[in-house]
């Protein structure tokens, strides 16, 4: 072997551990950018030449032609990142659904004073004070309030869960949107690894930018991602391509007239429904189409029946000014419940008697507060109060079921994500050490070069003298 392949191989040496500096001071340089995995350079020893062709001597043969760096590798578990992605589907789908019922708990606002169960108590009262009292201005001016109070807070109520629905379905636009902005990066992504790779150039920072997009998109819908042979990823949503390597197709949202003009999600090419399953969109859906519908449903229900029991017996009463077969309330459900003007305007006109001319009588107004304990609700099994009591225990458990699930995904997220890092994070103890590592072998290199130099110094002076 001649002592320029010796400088060869101290060249490259050279060349190779600079490149371990390089690469550790990235890793360095990084050691707080979220979403970035450790890299190092992969060494191998240089292949020989086929038999003959390196010019060596023959006497020990070949000794190899020193080291290579064959890739920069990205550490990254995949396994970890498809268990997260999967975690993140699952967390985003139960976080808008626990947060969208946190906000039904408080419009609900149940147990307390200003809650619809006390008022619905001191309703029922205000008519047992009236039976104790029908002639008395007060007690009627009573009843007219406690309604009043009542049927505003059950609009208010409706209103609000309505308005609630409302942000969801404005919130779901949004998250379609982000959806297509993340498959549109995801694509310029894909571009330039393809690029970089075909190139033969490192691409491991571009590939941590596009597993950050991934976890991304994870968290707003559920998704499926398959890698191609030159890098690029497809990324499926229900089965059905969102990115198609160097493509795009992207979702879009639809007022749906069958659902209060509610927006569905479509692909914008043909219309179709999406799938939707998982993710953030999902439970903003479930929340906005199934979870709050159920309170709204129960409290039309209940408004629905108070309607009409309590007008069903007002009907048959007589006030004191012998005034017969007026509804107590009107309206048909909470988007609509209102206490009749006309007894609002003359609390004399409220039926607390059984017949006419019978000032003192006041069966009327008694068997309205009996209404209380009748079994009205339910199918004639339970009263007002029972049912209320049943729907808001039944919020009560889906808020904290969805809490539960949100909590249990955050910790196996967190888990997960601890799994990464201990793959994927970047250790400084380690890094410094790898520095000082590829400095010595540099040293070393540089020291060979030097040694060969020598050598060559040597012999250029020695050949010389000999030909004088």
């Amino acid at each position: 072997m001649g002592l320029s392949v010796s400088l060869d191989i101290a060249t490259r040496a050279l060349q190779v551990q600079q490149l371990g500096v390089d690469v550790t001071a990235h890793n360095i340089a990084n050691a707080n950018t979220q979403g970035y995995s450790r890299q190092a350079v992969h060494f191998t020893a240089e292949v020989l030449a086929a038999s003959g062709a390196g010019g060596g001597s023959t006497l020990l043969g070949e000794s190899g032609r020193g080291v290579n760096a064959s890739e920069i590798r990205r550490f990254r578990d995949q396994f970890v990142d498809f268990q997260i992605r999967d975690v993140l589907q699952l967390l985003g789908r139960y976080g808008a659904e626990s947060q969208a019922l946190a906000q039904a708990e408080v419009i609900v606002n149940e147990p307390t004073e200003s809650g619809l169960g006390s008022l619905l108590a001191n309703f029922w009262n205000s008519w047992r004070d009236l039976s104790n009292a029908p002639e008395s201005a007060a007690a009627r001016a009573n009843v007219v309030a406690e309604s009043g109070m009542l049927v505003t807070a059950i609009g208010r109520r409706h209103d609000q869960l309505r308005a609630l629905q409302s942000d969801l379905d404005t919130e779901v636009q949004t998250i379609v949107a982000q959806i297509n902005t993340l498959g549109a990066q995801i694509v310029d992504l894909n571009a330039q690894i393809v690029r970089m790779s075909a190139g033969g150039d490192n691409a491991g920072d571009l590939l941590d930018l596009r597993d950050l997009r991934l976890d991304d998109l994870s968290q707003l819908v559920n998704v499926t991602v398959t890698t191609r042979e030159n890098g690029a990823i497809s990324v499926l949503v229900g089965g059905r391509e969102l990115v198609a390597g160097s493509q795009v197709y992207g979702l879009t949202t639809t007022p749906e007239p069958g659902n209060l003009g509610y927006h569905a999600v479509r692909w914008g090419a043909d219309n179709v429904l999406t799938d939707v399953t998982s993710g953030k969109l999902f439970g903003l859906l479930q929340a906005r189409d199934v979870s709050l519908v159920k309170p709204i449903n129960d409290l039309n229900t209940l408004t629905a029946a108070l309607i009409t029991q309590v007008n069903a017996v007002h009907q048959t009463g007589f006030g004191l000014d012998n005034t017969t077969a007026t509804d107590f309330f009107s309206g048909t459900d909470a988007a609509d419940i209102a206490v009749n003007p006309t007894l609002v305007a003359d609390a004399n006109k409220i039926a607390a008697a059984s017949g006419a001319s019978l000032p003192g009588d006041a069966s009327s107004a008694l068997a309205i507060a009996d209404l209380q304990q009748a079994l009205t609700m339910n199918g004639g099994t339970g009263t007002f109060e029972d049912f209320y009591n049943s729907a808001v225990g039944r919020l009560g458990v889906s808020i904290q079921e969805a809490r539960s699930l949100a909590q249990n995904q955050e910790f196996l997220r967190a888990h997960l994500q601890t799994l990464r890092e201990s793959v994927a994070c970047v250790n400084l103890d380690e890094e410094m050490t790898n520095l000082i590592k590829f400095q010595r072998a540099f040293e070393a290199a540089a020291r060979l070069i030097s040694v060969v130099d020598s050598m060559l110094e040597t012999l250029i002076n020695r050949v010389g003298l000999g030909g004088r």
